[in-house]
């Protein structure tokens, strides 16, 4: 347990060091403030112009507004910035050498994996946290509100659902450990195909990707709640499956 947490402290400092985390964290925050002076001048911007003199009738913007240009740049920009940060974790310690330092040091090729996790979770946490709350106190001084609906389920779906991309990552990041270029592409391409899965009629219902596509919807009490908590259960049972399969690859590997 102690050289786990000793990694989990190198990784940490590491990332700093790299920037890594100040990169996340600015991005992020950047995002969060973004979000609903976005949502606040784009009326303005689309009734200024001048589209062959066609008359554009736009309501006035919301709350709901804001926190959809959020959910809407998280799940773009934020996820693109943490895929390419994350994707090539373990293949970048294979590469340089650096693992096989660590793993001489009693600690074991399983906590190096999840070490490695717990410490990209941790970063992207603590950036996501400090999205939130940069977009919801922006929100409430742009478009003054109540209470909402299902507020901390839709903001913790869509956290849980980025920790399932950062497993995916750790997984492809593990597999192909001798090129990056293919740790991150197959990181995209498991992103995509979680959210392709919505498509899939029988599994729709369920997927994780639900967790990124439905939390407008459940701030305005249109999702199925059911749904959602299955899509959770799902998420984190592929999780767990990941991480797991991602130790046992390690382990057969040769260093």
């Amino acid at each position: 347990m102690s050289s786990f947490l000793t990694f989990t402290k190198k990784e940490l400092i590491e990332s700093m060091r790299t920037y890594k985390a100040f990169i996340l964290i600015i991005v992020m925050v950047i995002l969060g403030i973004m979000s609903p002076i976005f949502a606040k001048i784009t009326p303005d911007l689309l009734s200024s112009m001048d589209l062959a003199g066609i008359e554009i009738s736009i309501l006035d913007p919301t709350h709901i507004d804001s926190f959809s240009q959020f959910f809407k740049n998280i799940t773009q920009m934020g996820l693109i910035a943490v895929v390419l940060l994350f994707s090539t974790s373990v293949c970048h310690e294979r590469i340089k050498g650096s693992c096989i330092l660590m793993l001489t040091k009693r600690l074991s090729r399983s906590s190096f994996i999840l070490s490695k996790f717990f410490s990209m979770a941790l970063l992207w946490t603590i950036s996501y946290i400090l999205s939130v709350v940069t977009t919801i106190y922006y929100t409430k001084h742009l478009f003054p509100y109540d209470n909402v609906e299902n507020i901390y389920l839709s903001f913790s779906s869509l956290w849980l659902f980025v920790i399932l991309i950062l497993a995916i990552s750790i997984f492809f990041s593990t597999l192909f450990s001798n090129s990056q270029y293919s740790a991150m592409i197959g990181s995209f391409a498991g992103w995509l195909s979680l959210n392709l899965t919505t498509y899939i009629p029988k599994f729709k219902d369920y997927s994780p990707a639900l967790l990124s596509q439905e939390n407008i919807n459940l701030l305005v009490g249109k999702a199925d709640i059911k749904n959602i908590y299955y899509a959770i259960t799902i998420t984190v049972l592929l999780i767990l499956f990941f991480l797991s399969l991602s130790c046992f690859i390690f382990k057969k590997q040769e260093l």
